[in-house]
């Protein structure tokens, strides 16, 4: 009996293999480039700052991409593609690396603390007595809002709000655009800027004589889909703003930036000693939208930033009618 070559033997093997096992090969390596093509985006949308929508939506979702790039090299692995491996491998070290860092927290200092709630309200639609109720029971020595509406602010007010928090500056517009903040303290430098899209108010206090005056700030950044251009004026706004603030007073600036954290324009905030309060205290991915679905949040588009502040706790809230979570953070502020 004639004995073929092995290589023969393994090529009358694979040539004797029904159809589906090809397509399924076939399919598995398409699915694994599609899966590296996204990482690799991943990591080029988190250093160049891009415009177009689908590259931010990319960002949006930059930590969850990671398990696809471990997918793909598993793929890669199994089909002993020698290029796919190596690529694939790269880009998770790449991906991981990025977001490692989220989950160690920065030492806190040891002076007085301040408890901070940002909350995106769904214009004017979510629970105000709610709302009120969590400032309450968790303390908050300052609270910012974001889609804030004449009735919203009316039933803030109703529910007591201003009982607890009885300073404040608020700018309550239509749909999307009104802001509002309430402090414990009493507010100084109080300021309704108008050159942003939404309404941005910023006012200064000071909660005690052993700690200095504080410089805080609630903003809503215009949502970049479908057309960022209005987004992209704004975060550049925001940056020239924040580089002009002095460096003698702490900085807390809250609310809803439409941006994660892997987007290559909110990094540009991140700079002159600013950090996000989820980078700081450890806390990892902080997904806060969308909060009105089935599922849970997915993405972190709600930030607090500091200067010369720590944060050393964050939580999430559910707000009843919002499709946000609140933001709630404990924020250490050297004396």
């Amino acid at each position: 009996m004639e004995t073929l070559p092995a290589t023969n033997r393994w090529v009358r093997i694979a040539c004797g293999r029904p159809h589906w096992w090809a397509g399924r090969r076939l399919a598995a390596t398409l699915v694994s480039i599609t899966l590296l093509i996204l990482a690799i985006a991943a990591l080029v949308v988190q250093e160049v700052a891009f415009g177009a929508a689908p590259l931010l939506a990319i960002t949006a979702f930059a930590p969850y991409i990671e398990f696809g790039a471990a997918a793909s090299l598993a793929i890669f692995a199994a089909g002993r593609m020698l290029a796919g491996v190596l690529l694939a491998t790269a880009c998770l070290i790449g991906l991981v690396v990025t977001h490692a860092g989220l989950f160690v927290a920065d030492t806190a200092p040891s002076g007085p603390r301040l408890t901070v709630l940002t909350a995106n309200l769904k214009v004017g639609g979510a629970d105000a007595r709610d709302l009120v109720a969590s400032v309450r029971s968790h303390h908050v020595d300052v609270l910012m809002v974001q889609e804030l509406t004449g009735p919203e602010l009316d039933a803030l007010s109703a529910a007591g709000l201003g009982a607890m928090l009885p300073y404040s500056v608020s700018e309550a517009r239509p749909l999307y655009a009104g802001t509002g903040m309430w402090s414990r303290y009493p507010l100084s430098g109080i300021s309704r800027r108008s050159d942003f899209v939404n309404a941005f108010v910023t006012a200064s206090i000071r909660p005690s004589a052993a700690m200095p005056a504080v410089q805080l700030a609630a903003l809503h950044l215009p949502g970049p889909f479908p057309v960022s251009a209005d987004w992209t004026r704004d975060v550049e706004r925001l940056r020239h703003l924040l580089a002009g603030w002095s460096r003698a007073a702490p900085v807390i600036i809250g609310g809803d930036f439409n941006a994660t954290l892997d987007t290559a324009r909110f990094h540009t905030l991140l700079a002159d000693g600013f950090r996000d309060a989820a980078d700081q205290a450890g806390a990892g991915l902080t997904a806060t939208y969308p909060a009105d679905l089935w599922l849970p949040p997915l993405i972190a588009i709600d930030h607090v930033l500091t200067r010369d502040a720590v944060a050393t706790r964050i939580d999430t809230l559910t707000i009843p009618g919002s499709d946000h979570r609140a933001l709630l953070v404990r924020i250490g502020v050297a004396g």
